[in-house]
């Protein structure tokens, strides 16, 4: 019964995902078509990933008619990976989709986390729908369209995998939410100096006379 009851509550977070997908796919293109996106930022972006798959690498437009790559502004090697999207539907309503796509994708490893900590599949689903309603999450989706939003659901699988000590899923997420945009290596950085520490033994041993508090030792031993 056990299994059964995780196996729904996941078809529920997946189903839950696809809700929101869809939802805010719609709300963002709807946006758009109602001119409530600007040159700067959704223009730059959509114009910098279409001449990438086009050989002019992150290749955008100034104000000043100078054509000049994102890499002055930002460091984002994930917008290598996401030009290719255009080639199953060449319009800039591919970027609302992904980015909405990117942002539920983070819901899965929330589930996976509050399941293992509370032991509880419905608390996951819970946790899983309490991200997916997160106001501060989903105005960044309706943003226009910025590199910035794919960054969550990495860091989470990181961590979870993290927690599971499944070490090589850690390396890979980690690796591809540093692909995110540079300041995320702080997120990155400091998920890595936890998982350094939570997973070393810290014994501390008195060699000598008790009184003298410079003859404890503080060993770390993996």
């Amino acid at each position: 019964m056990k299994i059964i009851r995780e196996k729904i509550a996941l078809w529920i977070v997946i189903a839950l995902m696809l809700a929101y997908s869809a939802y805010f796919s719609a709300l963002s293109i709807q946006r758009h078509n109602t001119f409530r996106t600007r040159a700067s930022d959704m223009g730059q972006m959509d114009q910098a990933l279409w001449n990438t798959l086009h050989g002019n690498l992150l290749q955008d437009t100034r104000p000043d008619g100078k054509n000049l790559p994102r890499l002055t502004d930002h460091v984002e090697p994930i917008f290598l990976a996401i030009p290719f999207a255009f080639l199953i539907y060449d319009g800039i309503e591919t970027l609302f989709v992904l980015q909405s796509l990117a942002i539920a994708l983070g819901a899965l490893p929330i589930f996976w986390i509050a399941r293992r900590k509370l032991q509880n599949a419905w608390a996951g689903v819970a946790f899983a729908a309490l991200y997916l309603m997160f106001p501060a999450l989903q105005a960044a989706n309706l943003a226009e369209f910025h590199a910035v939003t794919f960054a969550p659901a990495p860091l989470l699988f990181a961590y979870h995998y993290g927690e599971e000590r499944a070490w090589k899923r850690y390396i890979f997420f980690s690796l591809l939410a540093l692909a995110v945009k540079e300041d995320i290596a702080l997120l990155v950085f400091t998920m890595a100096i936890w998982f350094a520490i939570q997973n070393s033994k810290f014994k501390i041993r008195n060699p000598g006379n008790p009184s003298r508090i410079t003859n404890y030792e503080l060993r770390i031993t993996n």
